[in-house]
């Protein structure tokens, strides 16, 4: 894995069911909240919802995947954080949040090859 600055985190506001959820790449976890929230976080909520505004680190063997498949290669080089609104989705379930294989997530692939 080469080595950045910046890790991947999801962040979403927090709640029974999240409704929405973006990536972020950020230093740590307080920045990865501060500069979701400024870009994603307050078009989608209201302001009040800052205090419910969550961001978790993701899994560290998805890391490379994220970094060449969605970051935003030019900030990334030079480590300014930022945000993804619309991750890549697996194209049976629809969400994301981990390594995709020909658009489809790892949990999918595994239900589909027990199908087959």
């Amino acid at each position: 894995m080469k080595k950045h600055v910046l890790k991947p985190y999801v962040a979403f506001a927090r709640g029974e069911i999240p409704r929405a959820a973006c990536l972020v790449f950020a230093r740590n976890a307080r920045e990865a909240r501060n500069v979701s929230w400024k870009e994603v976080g307050s078009l989608w909520y209201d302001p009040e919802s800052f205090l419910d505004w969550r961001v978790q680190l993701l899994d560290q063997k998805d890391w490379d995947y994220f970094y060449e498949e969605e970051a935003d290669k030019e900030k990334l080089r030079k480590g300014i954080p930022h945000t993804i609104e619309c991750p890549k989705v697996c194209k049976y379930c629809e969400k994301w949040g981990g390594r995709l294989i020909d658009g489809v997530c790892e949990n999918c692939l595994s239900e589909l090859t027990k199908e087959s």
